[in-house]
């Protein structure tokens, strides 16, 4: 208790029921450390490193000490997640919004671990082989399965709150993904593709007419100006498919609210792109994960969802 140990290297010290309590720990290495029921009272900790640390102390530092540590998000528990939602609680109380992040991320984590249910799983594997299949307990399976789909939906997305911004650049990145994938349907023959549909006046009358978006035939030129015409078409096609693919990624509507009519606003001419056979397929999954990933990205970045 009081002790100066400031810079130690406490990589992976074992320091279960140690009596910490006013221990000047300021930049020290606790990373991987067992802080399993120690009494942490008064004991600042600012700067340290908690990279992975088993922290179940039986009291909690000082505050603002850990509030100033790193790799809060690499914590972890053994059975008592009790001091990581009693921590996570003085940061929401405190303000601690980035902080308090963190430690959602640690908890949730830690319940979400594929990785770690997997060796369970094989673990478990070897003791109910032989056992008669209606006796035999399921629910490790189900819970890797869990696990996984969490470790998809939720880490990989937004880190469970820890980073709201990542779901709009996973926007922004299959926006251009899936521009590439319609550029490929213009360029695929079939009826599969990028109709253009527009409404024009013929002979006194409105005829609304769809016009499949094509690549234009590059017309006889010098040799030297064939590279230049062909990529004036293909930037042309790309420029359509990245058009389409912001409409698919914002076709979202709501009573008066259509971001996707919103859009086509911006545009001189009055028309619509309408996809048709597969392109209407993808077209669709894009719908889907760009609503998902925009909704998880308002939740995380104003509310508290994974507490």
């Amino acid at each position: 208790s009081g002790a100066n140990l400031l810079d130690a290297n406490l990589t992976g010290a074992y320091l279960a029921d140690a009596d910490l309590s006013g221990a000047f720990l300021f930049g020290a290495d606790l990373s991987h450390a067992e802080l399993f029921n120690a009494d942490l009272s008064g004991a600042n900790l600012k700067d340290a490193d908690l990279s992975g640390a088993n922290f179940e102390p039986k009291n909690l530092p000082v505050l603002e000490g850990i509030g100033q540590a790193h790799g809060l998000e690499l914590m972890t528990y053994g059975t008592n997640p009790g001091p990581l939602t009693q921590l996570r609680k003085q940061f929401q109380d405190a303000g601690y919004r980035e902080q308090e992040r963190g430690i959602t991320f640690a908890l949730n984590r830690h319940n979400a671990d594929a990785l770690r249910l997997r060796g369970s799983i094989e673990a478990k594997l070897k003791s109910i082989v032989r056992r008669p299949f209606d006796e035999r307990d399921t629910m490790p399976f189900r819970s890797f399965v869990e696990g996984a789909f969490k470790w998809i939906a939720f880490d990989l997305t937004c880190g469970y709150g820890l980073y709201p911004g990542r779901p709009l650049r996973i926007v922004g990145l299959l926006w251009l993904l899936f521009a590439l994938v319609y550029a490929i349907f213009m360029h695929w023959p079939g009826k599969s593709g990028i109709y253009f549909v527009g409404t024009r006046l013929w002979r006194s009358k409105w005829n609304t007419q769809a016009v499949q978006i094509r690549p234009r035939t590059i017309r006889r030129a010098k040799w030297w100006q064939v590279p230049f015409l062909w990529l004036r078409r293909e930037w042309r096609v790309l420029r359509a498919a990245m058009f389409f693919s912001l409409m698919s990624a914002f076709n979202i509507g709501f009573r008066d609210i259509n971001f996707g009519r919103w859009l086509r606003l911006l545009t001189k001419r009055e028309y619509d792109l309408k996809a048709v056979g597969w392109a209407r397929t993808v077209s669709g999954f894009q719908s889907l994960l760009s609503v998902y990933l925009i909704a998880l990205w308002v939740l995380s970045y104003f509310g508290r969802p994974f507490e």
